[in-house]
């Protein structure tokens, strides 16, 4: 878990109670953390490097993502064909689902 799934995944909830019930199992998950501003810039960086070649993610979001997933080394588990699209030109471990 990183602090922006978590957060893309909350802001997504519309009944309280679901809300409730899948914050607390979203929290009882290992989190990630990373130093904001490092992230960030190496999130704004790997965006940057894709769209030279000729990549671009629809959200820039996802680049912060993925980067907490090369960081880590720890493998991002997704719907998203962006997430294949960075693996692809990156050290990013992914599995679709």
């Amino acid at each position: 878990m990183t602090p922006p799934i978590l957060q893309e995944n909350l802001q997504r909830i519309k009944n309280e109670n679901q809300y409730s019930a899948i914050k607390k199992i979203l929290l009882s998950l290992d989190t990630l953390f990373a130093d904001p501003i490092d992230s960030s810039i190496s999130a704004a960086e790997l965006y940057r490097e894709l769209r030279k070649s000729g990549i671009t993610i629809k959200k820039p979001n996802d680049c912060l993502i993925a980067w907490y997933g090369i960081y880590n080394r720890v493998k991002l588990v997704h719907r998203h064909d962006d997430f294949e699209k960075i693996a692809a030109h990156t050290s990013l471990k992914t599995f679709k689902f």
